[in-house]
């Protein structure tokens, strides 16, 4: 889940319009359904998530950021997992004392 925490993020910073996730069975959706969305199907291999956007046309872009959040995911730490996926889903500063605090927030 960390890489779909990463596409959510790195999608943002593209400008994107990822303001939500919502569940459906074995798929989750990233962003609103009224917006350019993109839906996440479990697979086997890695990153064990497909992305699909609803847009067809941004699908190469959505093809690049997951392949940065699978490179991402993969050089994760357990803790990066925590702290990350806080930030991520919460919208939480992490506070400068915390050992990566300042790398995370910038």
């Amino acid at each position: 889940m960390l890489c779909a925490d990463w596409l959510m993020q790195l999608g943002r910073d593209a400008g994107l319009p990822f303001g939500q996730y919502g569940s459906s069975g074995d798929s989750f959706t990233i962003g609103s359904p009224g917006e350019l969305n993109v839906v996440a199907h479990f697979i086997e291999a890695e990153p064990y998530l497909r992305f699909v956007s609803s847009d067809p046309q941004q699908q190469s872009l959505i093809d690049a950021l997951a392949i940065e959040a699978a490179s991402r995911d993969k050089a994760a730490t357990r803790l990066d997992c925590l702290a990350l996926s806080l930030v991520f889903c919460t919208g939480l500063p992490i506070a400068a004392h915390f050992s990566l605090g300042s790398f995370m927030s910038g």
